[in-house]
């Protein structure tokens, strides 16, 4: 199954709520997935992508840390395509 799209990650009220501390915005950051590629862009709070703040959108990779509020969150992605080399008779 292959998802593409974008959501938004924040507090409550959220599409994809991280925290109940009604402090954080719904629409903190949007997570966008095209194909084999995610993005993340900050929208009404900082967030943080290993520890630098993202002012802009900024591609994500598997192993990064996401901060968002005072939450941080290690990136997974799984890709769609994997090759494996022929097998040796």
């Amino acid at each position: 199954m292959i998802i593409t799209g974008t959501t938004t990650v924040g507090g409550p009220g959220s599409a994809t709520p991280l925290t109940e501390d009604v402090s954080s915005p719904p629409d903190q950051a949007a997570i966008t997935f095209e194909g084999n590629d995610v993005t993340l862009t900050p929208r009404d709070g900082p967030i943080e992508v290993d520890g630098e703040i993202a002012t802009a959108r900024t591609p994500l990779t598997d192993g990064q840390v996401v901060g968002i509020g005072k939450s941080l969150y290690v990136v997974r992605l799984v890709r769609r395509f994997v090759w494996l080399p022929p097998r040796r008779s």
